[in-house]
């Protein structure tokens, strides 16, 4: 900056100029603007010159204002969203839900025995189950399509959602 403030310093401080503007420097942003004012008045403290940064636009905060706006929107839709996923995965039975591992256990029985099946958000359908006093990392796969010997409406209509949405 100094290598073109000096010489004009010296330029419009040499008598006989008149007043109003004796020099234009142009800068391609708004921050180095600034920052030319600023060395420029640093190196002329004292000499009676003054200067003026002049720029245009929208102040920095405005400028993506319409973006950030769209986004906060599409924020409350998706957690909307998200709400209305739970409450559905509720109805439909859902005894714990780990958004973090995408993960939602269901009660049913199998051969008369009380277990949770287990479905993870990457999973076209529910396929695994695992017991009651064991926790998910124990997911055992159902056998067969027909997934015989699990028992209960609540088994039912959750597969029905799934060949629904499928």
């Amino acid at each position: 900056t100094a290598a073109f403030v000096l010489p004009i310093l010296e330029q419009v401080s040499k008598p006989g100029r008149g007043g109003g503007p004796r020099a234009i420097i142009l800068v391609p942003t708004r921050e180095l603007a600034v920052q030319v004012k600023d060395e420029f008045e640093k190196l002329a403290h004292g000499s009676g010159i003054h200067c003026v940064a002049v720029y245009g636009g929208k102040p920095l905060k405005d400028i993506y204002a319409e973006e950030w706006l769209a986004i906060e929107q599409e924020l409350d839709q998706d957690a909307e969203r998200l709400a209305g996923f739970v409450a559905e995965l509720v109805q439909l039975g859902a005894k714990s839900v780990d958004l973090q591992e995408g993960l939602v256990a269901f009660s049913s029985e199998r051969n008369g025995r009380p277990i949770l099946l287990s479905w993870k958000y990457d999973e076209p359908r529910v396929a695994y189950w695992y017991e009651v006093d064991q926790g998910p990392a124990q997911r055992r796969l159902l056998e067969g399509r027909t997934h015989e010997g699990l028992e209960g409406p609540v088994f039912n209509r959750i597969e029905a959602r799934f060949d629904e949405k499928v």
